[in-house]
């Protein structure tokens, strides 16, 4: 259903919607970072010195940071955790507004095309159809496709992250 669409959404619509898809991956990837520097953090407030999650190979990032493992410098993995949510949800918000703004207007622009077409359809196709079901039934399929559209990509999304954590533990 979704693909008899595709040929009314424009190549700079097309670029938008790629644009979204490149930042729903990198608040897939903050959010993985994000996620992934809370064991890190509950291990240096349990036992600082002896930190056996610097052993795991997806940490090793963090084994420079071994001469902060004081309990005098705990703060500073707490504004670490913090500034790596703040961070991630500021990138989330963006997404989210930017998604938003995409729907708005790939909703408009397929709406716009539909319109156009039955405008220019031949006279005789018209009279097979009542005019008045045609334009009742345009707003709420294309609400229906987009709907449809990005529950998907959100699944995507959603199931990726998953994938991701489970590869993580």
């Amino acid at each position: 259903m979704i693909a008899k669409y595709l040929d009314l959404i424009d190549k700079k619509n097309f670029k938008n919607l790629y644009l979204f898809l490149f930042l729903t991956l990198i608040s897939i990837f903050f959010e993985f970072i994000s996620i992934s520097l809370v064991p890190l953090f509950v291990s240096i407030l349990v036992d600082p010195q002896n930190n056996q999650l610097l052993n795991i190979p997806y940490f090793e990032i963090f084994s420079g940071f071994e001469k902060y493992y004081s309990k005098n410098n705990i703060l500073f993995f707490a504004s670490l955790l913090i500034a790596g949510f703040v961070i991630k949800n500021l990138i989330t918000l963006f997404t989210i507004v930017y998604e938003a703004n995409i729907h708005s207007k790939l909703k408009r622009a397929v709406m716009r095309n539909l319109y156009k077409k039955y405008l220019y359809m031949p006279y005789e196709n018209i009279k097979k159809y009542n005019v008045s079901t045609i334009l009742r039934n345009i707003e709420p399929e294309v609400t229906k496709l987009f709907q449809s559209f990005f529950s998907i990509l959100k699944f995507i999304k959603d199931f990726t992250l998953f994938i991701l954590l489970l590869f993580l533990l």
